[in-house]
């Protein structure tokens, strides 16, 4: 009796027997098309991904300011408060722009001595301006009286309004001054030089007053007087 031969097992000894005859075979002896096969059956081989260290943790990384991000966003929110505008932005007298519209108009005039007073303890600039410009005006014995009163004023060691000035420029005023009333001949220049420095210092003292409080309430000042005017 002939055994009960099993075609589904048998099918499957010879596929597996033709699949190691393949792969026992070099590539020279494989035809093209088996080739072909060969490489389409083999499985890509599956490599583990590199993972690279960092000595850095993003808790060290330096943070960016949230002013500095740019992010956009397409809702615009009209609910958000207009930056406020600068204090030099308000509207105020062309002439007020330079320190000689403020020197020329009493209540301008008056603001800026507050502020040299209160905020940067120099008011001894504005007076000693003053003093100059009136003293350009005197002849004779009348400036021969002032020199003497503005060097004890303003130049004087320890004086009551003394001027922050250089040791070698207050050395050379005085020598000056010795000379000239020696001869009994003041130049109305003769603190011209000194002049010059205090009013630099001045239009320093004029671009802060811009950006001073007491700027403000000089400009409310302004804009209330204009509207009684209306």
């Amino acid at each position: 009796m002939f055994a009960e031969i099993n075609l589904d097992k048998l099918g499957a000894e010879t596929n597996a027997l033709l699949m190691d005859s393949h792969l026992s075979m070099s590539p020279e002896e494989l035809s093209p098309t088996q080739k072909v096969k060969t490489k389409s059956s083999q499985r890509p081989r599956m490599t583990k991904p590199k993972t690279f260290q960092t000595s850095t943790s993003y808790d060290s990384l330096p943070q960016v300011p949230s002013d500095k991000l740019c992010i956009q966003n397409n809702n615009h929110d009209t609910s958000r408060t207009p930056p406020a505008r600068k204090r030099t932005d308000f509207p105020v007298p062309e002439t007020w722009s330079h320190l000689n519209g403020i020197l020329t108009n009493e209540t301008g005039l008056d603001h800026f001595r507050r502020y040299l007073r209160e905020s940067e303890v120099a008011e001894e600039n504005l007076l000693f301006h003053f003093r100059v410009e009136n003293f350009k005006c005197l002849e004779g014995s009348q400036r021969i009286i002032e020199v003497k009163e503005m060097f004890e004023e303003f130049l004087k060691s320890g004086a009551q309004n003394e001027l922050n000035l250089d040791g070698s420029v207050k050395r050379e005023i005085e020598g000056v001054i010795a000379q000239s009333l020696s001869n009994d001949d003041v130049p109305p220049d003769i603190f011209e030089f000194v002049h010059r420095i205090i009013f630099g210092y001045l239009r320093e003292s004029f671009l802060q007053f811009k950006l001073n409080p007491r700027w403000e309430a000089l400009v409310d000042h302004y804009s209330s007087s204009c509207q009684t005017q209306r």
